[in-house]
This record gives C-alpha cells, sequence and structure tokens, in this order.
C-alpha cells in the first residue's frame, strides 16, 4: 500500500504534483493521495498517514514544506519503522543526499519527474534517476530525469479528465500553461 502525500502552503492550493503522480501511479496496487496544508496541526497530518498504515510514504517537497516533512519523516517512522519514505520535488531532488544524510528516516530521493520513477520504485524496481538507501550506504542510480514526452503518459489525460482533488480540471489546467490568463 502506498500512500501519496502533498502538504501545501493553502488549503485552496491543491499540488498538481499529487494528482499527476497518483495518476501515473493506478497500475501499482493500493495507492491513497493525501492532501494537507501547512497551516494544520503537525499530530492530525501525521494521524492522516498513521492511519493509512502504508508500506510507502512518498511525499512532494518543496521550500514551503520541507521543514515539516521531515520532521513528520521522523515521527511517522518512530510509529511505522518498516515504512519506506520517498521524497521527490524541487527542495529534495537537488539536494538528495544532503537530506539523506541529515535524516535517517528517509529511504530514497527521486531525483527530477517522478512520473516513471515513483511507479518503478512501488512495484519494487531501482529506477533511473533516484538516490537511495542501502543500509548505511547512500547510493546515486543516475542522475535527474526528465519526461521527454508527456504525450506518452496516460496520467496527464486522467488527470485533465479528473479534475484536481477538490478543484475541477479546468482550473487544474490553467496552472499548467505558461502564461494562461482565465477570463
Amino acid at each position: 500500500k502506498t500512500v501519496i502525500a502533498a502538504i501545501n502552503s493553502q488549503y485552496i492550493h491543491s499540488s498538481l504534483a499529487l494528482w499527476y503522480l497518483y495518476s501515473a501511479c493506478s497500475k501499482c496496487g493500493e495507492v491513497t493521495p493525501l492532501e494537507h496544508s501547512i497551516n494544520e496541526p503537525k499530530d492530525k497530518i501525521l494521524q492522516s498517514v498513521y492511519q493509512t498504515k502504508p508500506d510507502i510514504l512518498a511525499v512532494c517537497c518543496y521550500i514551503w514544506n520541507i521543514d515539516l516533512i521531515l520532521h513528520l519523516c521522523r515521527e511517522i517512522k518512530l510509529l511505522l519503522p518498516d515504512l519506506k519514505i520517498v521524497l521527490g520535488g524541487p527542495e529534495a531532488s537537488f539536494r538528495a543526499r544532503e537530506l539523506m544524510e541529515t535524516c535517517a528516516e528517509i529511504d530514497a530521493v527521486i531525483l527530477g519527474e517522478g512520473e516513471m520513477s515513483l511507479p518503478a520504485y512501488i512495484n519494487g524496481a531501482i529506477p533511473e534517476g533516484i538516490v537511495y538507501r542501502n543500509g548505511c550506504e547512500i547510493i546515486e542510480n543516475g542522475s535527474y530525469q526528465c519526461i521527454s514526452d508527456l504525450d506518452s503518459m496516460d496520467a496527464l489525460q486522467l488527470l485533465l479528465r479528473d479534475g484536481v482533488g477538490h478543484l475541477p480540471a479546468a482550473v487544474a489546467a490553467a496552472h499548467i500553461v505558461p502564461n494562461h490568463k482565465t477570463t
């Protein structure tokens, strides 16, 4: 069982990454999206993850939530010691080794776009573009990953069809179109 979590800067902001990764992992068994805000109590977020009892927790990391996420990683491992914690996003990708050296609870960091790497990891592979822990050793398997052909990703079609969390698809699509103006 996998939980993909996002801790947004505000309730009204829904993470595109969360819903895109959720769609990309649709064939990876039981996957649950969790969306919270940095304004919620830490214990509420922790309880929400704990209640799902996941085997893998994947978290989207940004500048506004990284400190909270590192705190939650330490706390959730005390409750679920066998849990695998995977971080991704811009605040994790560019400092993967540093994060893993300072937070022993992190098991892996995805470098770059996770739409292919995360499903592979969930299915038991060590994909290209991941930094992972093997015992006490931190291993870098390749470099930053980019998807060259977004049309090849079924997840984008599902995202646009189904919407994003509590936001309608039209609002979500406006966020991914550069310089898009809504009327």
